[in-house]
C-alpha cells in the first residue's frame, strides 16, 4: 500500500495518508491560482481512516479573497 508524508509550511503540523486517493482533480479558479502561486491546483481526497495526524493540531482558517468568494483553508 502507498504511503504518503506531508507538512505545513512552518513544519508545525505533520501527517501521513495511505492508499489511493478516493477523488482527485485538479482546480482553475482564480482562488486556487492565487494561493498557489500557479495556472492550477492539484487535488487530493482521502478518506478520513486513510489520514493519521503525527503532530500539530491543524485549524480552518476564513478569509475573503480578491474574488469575493470566503475561502476555508
Amino acid at each position: 500500500m502507498e504511503s504518503r508524508s506531508g507538512r505545513c509550511l512552518c513544519g508545525d503540523i505533520t501527517y501521513s495518508v495511505k492508499g489511493t486517493p478516493a477523488r482527485q482533480g485538479h482546480c482553475h479558479c482564480l482562488d486556487c491560482k492565487k494561493a498557489l502561486g500557479a495556472s492550477f491546483a492539484t487535488i487530493a481526497f482521502f478518506k478520513e481512516e486513510q489520514f493519521t495526524l503525527h503532530s500539530g493540531s491543524p485549524q480552518a482558517f476564513q478569509h475573503q479573497s480578491e474574488s469575493g468568494n470566503t475561502m476555508t483553508k
